[in-house]
């Protein structure tokens, strides 16, 4: 009966034994798992920093090119109060202006491709905070399976420990049953 009962305590140890091993090493998969997510999150992060600060460039520059519209904007208006009050010069005005409508032009096709960029750049951007929200959302699930897995860790250590407390009581009971065959053996020799 003792045999069975070691061989079963056995075959325990041996199975809580081998869960312990397998638990082992999924939480070392998942600690790689969460180290190559990090390092991604961290590449992602570093790319979305510069972006923003593309972004702030650009932005300096549409205001820059803006604030130079509105100034030449003004400069217009000037030249059609001096054309106004000065119709003898009206010939020079009329080329002067045709080179400011020029310069115009060709500052509103570089503001039109400045707001194209920021589009583009805002585009960008929120491609990027889609793929940093979704890189939040694994890393919270890899959180949550490795709090379920230090549970399971948890879990199977009480239950070694059980085993182990199970081993000292029939540790204790063999101990006992040997020192009463050991009495008997005496008093049947007397």
């Amino acid at each position: 009966m003792s045999e069975k009962i070691l061989n079963e305590f056995s075959s325990r140890l041996s199975k809580a034994k081998h869960q312990l091993d397998s638990t082992k090493q999924q939480c070392e998969t998942l600690r790689k798992e969460a180290t190559r997510l990090e390092k991604e999150y961290e590449a992602l992060k570093t790319e979305y920093q510069n972006a923003e600060s593309m972004e702030a460039s650009l932005k300096n520059q549409y205001l820059n090119s803006r604030s130079l519209n509105e100034k030449e904007a003004e400069r217009n208006d000037r030249d059609s109060k001096e054309l106004a009050a000065l119709k003898e010069t009206l010939k020079r005005l009329k080329t002067e202006k045709q080179l400011c409508e020029n310069e115009y032009q060709r500052h509103s096709l570089y503001l039109e491709e400045l707001v194209k960029e920021r589009l583009d750049l805002e585009a960008l951007a929120t491609s990027l905070s889609e793929k940093y929200e979704v890189l939040v959302a694994e890393k919270k699930a890899l959180n949550d399976e490795h709090q379920n897995n230090l549970a399971l860790i948890e879990t199977y250590t009480g239950q070694i420990q059980e085993i182990k407390n199970e081993m000292s009581t029939m540790k204790s009971i063999v101990t006992q049953t040997f020192s009463a065959q050991n009495v008997d053996t005496r008093n049947v020799q007397e």
